[in-house]
């Protein structure tokens, strides 16, 4: 049998302030204290959410942020343009007011900290709406089904669109109530519902896309002859 390596070049995209979670690097009922930087609110390990196999829209595992959960994960996004984007299961079993996914444009745990985005999911009444600086539109809740958050962000105009399940509900400021032009923090709080559930979160640089870098790996090759 004679054995030989091909060459295989390829190319793959790379970038400093991209940021991508699946949350499958860990086993289910793993707490996501400090677990690919994930962490409670103020670093309080009461607040971390826990890897569930519950449901998953990939891999096997996703993060359970209902209850006492307030997880965040920490960025450094400065100028041009953003995309924040992840998947959010409510089963139809989820009791309690509501939950919220948060974005920040400045968090120190313990110090300073500034709303950008704060997107409630009422469960009373089945809305899904902008809950900073007047309620700027809504959309009706989904459950039982692995459904998309959104948020589009402009950090040289300022601005954010805000989209879930699809339709853009919100166009409003990111400084809205101060703070500065940066993506600071995400947190996903579970405030008093029972269970929720997050996978496959993104935050990428839409302005400038990862430049791709040439990349070599050899594959084995086997013949008879």
């Amino acid at each position: 049998m004679f054995v030989s390596f091909v060459l295989i070049a390829g190319m793959i995209a790379m970038s400093s302030g991209d940021f991508t979670d699946r949350f499958d690097s860990h086993i289910a009922g793993t707490n996501l204290h400090w677990i690919n930087g994930w962490h409670g609110w103020d670093n309080a390990a009461a607040a971390e959410g826990v890897l569930s196999s519950t449901f998953a829209r990939s891999g096997g595992n996703s993060v359970d942020a209902g209850g006492t959960a307030d997880v965040v994960q920490n960025f450094n996004a400065t100028g041009g343009k953003w995309q924040v984007k992840t998947y959010q299961y409510i089963p139809s079993s989820a009791t309690g007011g509501n939950t919220y996914f948060i974005l920040l444009n400045t968090y120190i745990d313990g110090g300073a900290k500034n709303w950008s985005t704060q997107i409630i999911f009422d469960l009373s009444g089945n809305s899904v709406r902008d809950n900073m600086g007047g309620a700027a539109g809504s959309t009706p809740l989904v459950r039982n089904q692995w459904v998309p958050i959104q948020i589009d962000i402009d950090l040289v105009a300022k601005t954010q669109d805000i989209w879930y399940n699809g339709v853009k509900f919100a166009t409003v400021p990111w400084n809205r109530l101060g703070g500065v032009a940066a993506i600071a923090a995400v947190d996903l709080f579970g405030s008093t519902i029972s269970r929720v559930y997050y996978d496959d979160f993104t935050l990428r640089d839409i302005t400038n896309p990862s430049p791709t870098v040439a990349v070599t790996t050899w594959r084995e090759v086997t013949s008879d002859q």
